[in-house]
């Protein structure tokens, strides 16, 4: 049966890779209508993937619409919540889906441990789910030391159970450095890239990708409001590109990065770097969050979620939708023309086993939010 929530068709051939999507891209139009309050409500109901992130857009949204905003301690708290949910998608590729293309056990009982932790904090930072669903709201929440003291816990058991070391150390370490920390795959962060070392695959699926750059509002807005709006959202293109976005494209300028891209190119192994690079970052990040550089104007908010750039655009009258629109990660990364097509068309095609292992991992490390089939043909 048919996932309500869409996924995507990829049919790898000799030197091509073709993407079609399923996904209800118009499934923010039920929004349209709707009181601002029922919307909020509504907003993460309807996005299972990403439901923080889909929220906070939201609410910057209507509050850009409303020439309205909160004060920045709410935002600081808002924003601490969208880092724990990007820190828990990672943490669920990583330990959950990551061990299947590695042929390592899934670390469950250390996932469940984690997703404990990280689900505490977020009732500490919102017990009663109004971060997110008061409009302007001026007042931040007050928390008690329970909360200082699951922040600390879940720092400790990222550096000591998930990297097996310091993390202020791991994110300033050199190439080889991290090549030695790897290299034995003790650390279950290590796993894929210690699979990856011993296939010889660290350079599968390098290219120089097109980097999604920070888009002007008053542009982005244009987009997204006139009559072509639903033919852009479905596969955009900024100056005539597709462009990546996510942690590689986050992270890209970090050093690391940079010796990892002269060593391997831009292909998996680069990827996942730039997605433990963020678990280290948000780990340490989370108790001292820095202030949010997302933008927002005129019905229109840009973040950063997990998978990447999320824009929710959003017409009122009065308190009410008139009009709704949302431009999701995975319509530029998994355009037909993007940088999954094109990672997925350089492989070589020697079995259909090897073949089939090496798609699921260039998918795994650009990351869709939904489901895929994978598919085979000879044109």
């Amino acid at each position: 049966m048919p996932s309500p929530e869409g996924q995507l068709t990829i049919r790898l051939t000799p030197n091509a890779a073709h993407i079609d999507s399923s996904r209800p891209l118009h499934a923010c139009r039920l929004f349209e209508g709707r009181s601002i309050a029922d919307t909020l409500k509504l907003m993460p109901l309807l996005f299972n993937i990403c439901g923080q992130a889909q929220s906070l857009a939201a609410i910057r949204a209507i509050e850009s619409a409303q020439h309205t905003a909160a004060s920045s301690a709410v935002e600081l708290q808002r924003e601490q919540l969208k880092n724990l949910e990007t820190l828990r998608e990672h943490l669920w590729r990583l330990l959950l889906d990551a061990p299947h293309l590695s042929k390592t056990a899934p670390q469950t009982s250390l996932l469940a441990r984690l997703n404990r932790l990280i689900n505490r904090i977020k009732h500490h930072l919102d017990p009663k789910q109004t971060l997110l669903t008061e409009v302007a709201r001026q007042t931040p929440v007050q928390h008690n030391n329970d909360l200082a003291n699951e922040l600390k816990q879940l720092h400790e058991s990222i550096a000591n159970e998930l990297f097996h070391c310091n993390l202020d150390a791991w994110i300033s370490a050199d190439l080889n450095q991290l090549q030695e920390w790897f290299s034995h795959g003790q650390a279950p962060a290590s796993h894929l890239l210690h699979h990856l070392q011993q296939r010889q695959w660290h350079s599968l699926g390098a290219l120089q990708p097109n980097v999604l750059p920070t888009l002007p509002n008053q542009t982005l807005n244009t987009l997204l409001s006139n009559e072509a709006a639903d033919t852009f959202i479905a596969a955009p293109l900024w100056q005539q590109q597709a462009s990546e976005t996510g942690p590689a494209a986050r992270q890209q300028q970090h050093p690391l990065m940079h010796a990892a891209a002269a060593q391997w190119g831009k292909g998996v192994s680069w990827r996942l770097l730039a997605r433990l690079l963020e678990i280290a970052q948000l780990s340490l990040s989370l108790q001292q969050p820095p202030q949010q550089h997302d933008s927002s104007s005129n019905g229109l908010s840009q973040l950063e979620a997990a998978r990447g750039r999320l824009c929710h655009h959003v017409t009122l009258n009065k308190n009410r939708i008139r009009r709704y629109r949302i431009l999701a990660p995975t319509e530029w990364n998994f355009h037909p023309h993007g940088v999954a097509a094109h990672a997925l068309s350089s492989l070589q095609h020697t079995t259909q086993a090897e073949t089939e292992l090496q798609a699921r991992l260039l998918i795994h490390t650009i990351d869709p939010c939904v489901g895929f089939e994978l598919q085979w043909g000879k044109h």
